[in-house]
């Protein structure tokens, strides 16, 4: 699968839908604040929606309500009372691969300050940046090491941070070939700080913690080996399980293969990503939060 396939196939649902009068995406939240470089949302891009549907509900449990605009549905994902994703159905023109793709949308201050940055520092902006109605300004753009994402000025409140329940994101993960290059464009795009984090008996890897508004974001770090070989950069969201075995079998019964299974040395094995049916790369984690967490 090439890059510019998948981006043109973005670009072109995007832009019908951002061009679509009537729709209306609902906000995110009803109130004004942004938190620049916090991951706010995420939309799966796939051919075959009702595949993605039918997974999604039957592994997370999730809910959904369609959005129509002409030949193109727009789905947002419920967990709980609380949206959590959208889905975006690919003009079945652009159907050159069946692989879907996660991508994730981060809070920006400006995003005409932010597709200026993107270009000077290394990036491609895919999209320019323009008004989803109801839901803010956005653009789409690829990173240095080639990985996909969005920046979203919202029109209402970014969601706050809160403790992740069953269902809920709760991280993110780059998995980049240029890790280093990778970090040093999302910290002067975002102006997060950054830290070095060595990976417990993996010495040597190249992995990167971003922060912002004292709260970590997510994580950048060195393609892993159990990915293919010819996996392109990807950012990888995570959502809150209460049993990561479980969840995994009940993905593998729905389809799923794994691509990195649960190690012992990372997070006592409370963490696996895998590929859903149609190919999208999502992972899976138990995260106990401690006390001082939890206030």
């Amino acid at each position: 699968m090439k890059l510019r396939i998948v981006c043109g196939a973005l670009l072109l649902l995007v832009q019908s839908l951002a061009n679509a009068s009537q729709v209306q995406f609902p906000p995110i939240t009803d109130e004004r604040a942004n938190l620049p470089g916090k991951f706010i949302w995420y939309d799966i891009f796939t051919a075959t929606p009702q595949s993605s549907l039918k997974f999604y509900q039957a592994v997370f449990g999730w809910q959904a309500i369609a959005v129509e605009a002409g030949n193109i549905k727009y789905y947002t994902f419920y967990n709980g009372d609380h949206p959590v994703a959208g889905l975006v159905q690919r003009d079945s023109v652009l159907q050159s691969t069946s692989k879907a793709l996660w991508l994730p949308s981060i809070s920006a201050a400006s995003t005409q300050k932010a597709e200026k940055m993107i270009t000077a520092s290394g990036g491609k902006v895919l999209m320019e940046s323009r008004d989803l109605l109801g839901r803010g300004e956005a653009l789409i753009a690829r990173d240095p090491s080639g990985a996909l994402f969005a920046t979203l000025q919202t029109n209402g409140k970014d969601p706050e941070d809160f403790q992740a329940e069953a269902g809920d994101w709760i991280w993110q993960q780059l998995y980049s070939h240029q890790p280093t290059k990778a970090t040093a464009f999302y910290q002067t795009l975002f102006n997060y700080n950054t830290f070095e984090h060595t990976l417990q008996n993996k010495e040597g890897v190249e992995h990167y913690i971003l922060a912002s508004q004292s709260h970590a974001r997510g994580a950048i770090r060195a393609m892993p080996e159990a990915f293919s070989q010819t996996a392109k950069s990807q950012w990888v969201p995570f959502v809150q399980v209460e049993s990561v075995a479980q969840t995994l079998d009940i993905a593998i019964e729905n389809g799923a293969t794994i691509v990195m299974a649960p190690d012992s040395d990372v997070l006592d094995g409370q963490l696996a990503v895998l590929s859903d049916p149609n190919g999208a790369v999502i992972g899976v984690m138990t995260w106990e939060y401690t006390p001082q967490e939890a206030k």
